[in-house]
C-alpha cells in the first residue's frame, strides 16, 4: 500500500512538475525567445526542479531541447505575413521589434512599453532564481521528544515521611536554522523548550496546561580556514570541538559559550586531532576577573579494516573560580566542597564493525582534579556500545568523587546530575525509520556519602525532522 501510494505521488509530482516547467518555457517564449535562448538562469530553475524530483531526467532533457528551439509561430523577418504587407501598402510607419514571438510590426509608441514588459518578466524570473539560490543555503532541522519518566529516589519523602516515587510526562522541542551565506562560513541558531538549566530542555506536563517557555539554545558562527582547521564562536554545540566517549562529566545538552578551535590531520589509517578553547562561566559588572575555563585536547583516531580505536587526553583549567561569590558549583547537598578545579581527563574506545550494519565497541574514561590540596578528586567510567541495523544498546558504569568536576555539568539524569555518586545506566533504542525512534533508559545509582539510592526509568519517542 505504501509503495503504491508513493508511486502515484511520484507520478503526480512528475506530471505537475512537467506542466509547471513547460508553462515557464512557454510563457517565456511568448514574451521573448531571446530571454529563453540566452539566459542560462532559466535553466538553473529547471535544473532545481529536476534535482528536487519535480520533473524527471527525461522531462528535463525535453525542456532543455525546447529551450533552444524557436517557437512554431515565429517566421523569418524576410517573409512578413499578409497583415504586415497590407500595413506597408497603406503606408504605415512601423518598425519591427526584434525577436517577438509573432514577428509582427509594432507601432513605435508601443515599442518602449513592450521592451519594459519583457524586462519586467525577465527580472521576475531572475528574482525567483535568486530566491531558490538563497533557499538552498538555508537548512532547517529539529526534533520533538515525548517522555514518560518514573523516578524512585529514597531521599524523597511525602508528608507522612514515606518514600514516594515520581511519575511525570515530559516533552522537549528543538528547532535549528543553519545557513551557509558564503563558502566555508556557517551561521547557526536554535531555540528549545526549557528554562535556564544548562543541562536540560525538558518541560514537565502540568500546571493546568500552562504555556511552556522557549529559549535561545545556541547561536554561533563557524569558519573553515582550511580542510584541517576550523573555528567557532558564540553559544555552540561542542561536537567536533571536544571528543568524548560518554557523558560522565559533560551532559550532552550543554552548549558552551565562548570560542573553540578544531584541527584535524587526516592520515591513511586515521586522523590526529587537536581541540582548544576558552569558555565563559560567569560575568559580573563589579568584578574584572570573571570565572572562565580554558581547555586543550589531543587525540588520535585509527582504523584498520573493520577495526577502529580512539584515544584522547584533555586538560581543563578553571580560572577565577576561588573568589567568594563568583562561582558556586554546589548544585546538590554533599557534592562539591571546593570551587577550584584543574582537571585531567583521558578517554579511549576500541571497536569493530560487523555485517553490513553492525558496530560494537568498549570504552573507558579516567578523570581527576589535580589541583593541590583537593580530596575526593577521582572519577572513571567503563562501558560498551552495540548497534545493529535499527537496534542500539549501551551500558555505562560511572563513579565520580565529590570534587572531580563542578557538579553543574555531569549528565543530569545520572543521580540528578550530582557528583559523589556511582552506578549503572542501561539504554536500548529502536529506529522505526529515519524520523521516529524509541528509547528506553534505566539508571540505578547511589550517593556514596549519603547512602541514598535512586532508580530512574525513561521511555521516549523521538521525532526528527
Amino acid at each position: 500500500m505504501k509503495q503504491w501510494y508513493e508511486g502515484n505521488i511520484g507520478r503526480r509530482r512528475g506530471r505537475l512538475g512537467m506542466a509547471v516547467a513547460g508553462l515557464i518555457v512557454g510563457v517565456t517564449a511568448a514574451y521573448s525567445p531571446s530571454v529563453l535562448a540566452a539566459d542560462d538562469r532559466l535553466m538553473q530553475l529547471i535544473k532545481i526542479m529536476r534535482d528536487n524530483g519535480s520533473i524527471s531526467q527525461s522531462q528535463y532533457e525535453q525542456l532543455a531541447a525546447a529551450k533552444n528551439t524557436a517557437p512554431a509561430n515565429q517566421r523569418d523577418d524576410a517573409q512578413p505575413d499578409l497583415q504586415v504587407n497590407e500595413q506597408r501598402r497603406r503606408g504605415g510607419n512601423s518598425v519591427v521589434l526584434p525577436n517577438t514571438a509573432t514577428n509582427q510590426f509594432v507601432p513605435p509608441e508601443n515599442v518602449k512599453r513592450l521592451v519594459e514588459r519583457e524586462k519586467s518578466f525577465e527580472d521576475k524570473i531572475n528574482d525567483k532564481l535568486d530566491t531558490f539560490d538563497w533557499a538552498s543555503k538555508v537548512h532547517l532541522s529539529g526534533d520533538l521528544r515525548l517522555r514518560y519518566e518514573y523516578d524512585d529516589d529514597n531521599a524523597r519523602e511525602n508528608l507522612a515521611g514515606n518514600n514516594v516515587g515520581r511519575h511525570r510526562g515530559r516533552l522537549r522541542y528543538r528547532l535549528g536554522v543553519i545557513t551557509d551565506p558564503i563558502d566555508k562560513l556557517e551561521i547557526g541558531g536554535g531555540i528549545a523548550s526549557g528554562g535556564d538549566d544548562p543541562r536540560s530542555t525538558n518541560q514537565t506536563f502540568g500546571d493546568d496546561f500552562s504555556s511552556k517557555p522557549i529559549r535561545l539554545n545556541y547561536a554561533y558562527a563557524q569558519y573553515q580556514f582550511t580542510d584541517s582547521l576550523e573555528a567557532v564562536g558564540g553559544k555552540f554545540r561542542f561536537g567536533d570541538y571536544l571528543w568524548l566517549t560518554d557523558d560522565l562529566i559533560w551532559d550532552g545538552d550543554i552548549n558552551p559559550e565562548g570560542a573553540s578551535v578544531h584541527y584535524s590531520f587526516e592520515e591513511p589509517n586515521g586522523a590526529t586531532f587537536a581541540n582548544s578553547g576558552v569558555w565563559i562561566l560567569q560575568e559580573f559588572a563589579a568584578n574584572s576577573s570573571d570565572p572562565y575555563l580554558y581547555y586543550g585536547q589531543l587525540g588520535q583516531h585509527v582504523h584498520a579494516g573493520k577495526y577502529f580505536a580512539s584515544l584522547a587526553g584533555s586538560y581543563y583549567g578553571y580560572q577565577n573560580t576561588a573568589q567568594p561569590g563568583t562561582f558556586d558549583p554546589d548544585y546538590a547537598a554533599g557534592t562539591n566542597t571546593t570551587n577550584q578545579f584543574q582537571v585531567v581527563d583521558v578517554d579511549g574506545e576500541v571497536g569493530a564493525s560487523f555485517g553490513d550494519h553492525g558496530k560494537a565497541s568498549i570504552f573507558s574514561e579516567y578523570v581527576r582534579n589535580v589541583h593541590s590540596g583537593i580530596n575526593e578528586d577521582t572519577g572513571y567510567a567503563i562501558g560498551s556500545k552495540l548497534a545493529y541495523d535499527k537496534f542500539a544498546f549501551k551500558y555505562i558504569f560511572g563513579d565520580l568523587d565529590a570534587n572531580v568536576v563542578p557538579d553543574v555539568f555531569p549528565d543530569s539524569d545520572r543521580d540528578h546530575g550530582a557528583t559523589d555518586m556511582k552506578g549503572s545506566e542501561i539504554e536500548m533504542g529502536y529506529a522505526l525509520n529515519t524520523a521516529i525512534e524509541f528509547n528506553l533508559d534505566y539508571y540505578n545509582t547511589e550517593r556514596k556519602s549519603l547512602d541514598q539510592d535512586d532508580q530512574l526509568v525513561q521511555a521516549d519517542i523521538n521525532f526528527r525532522f
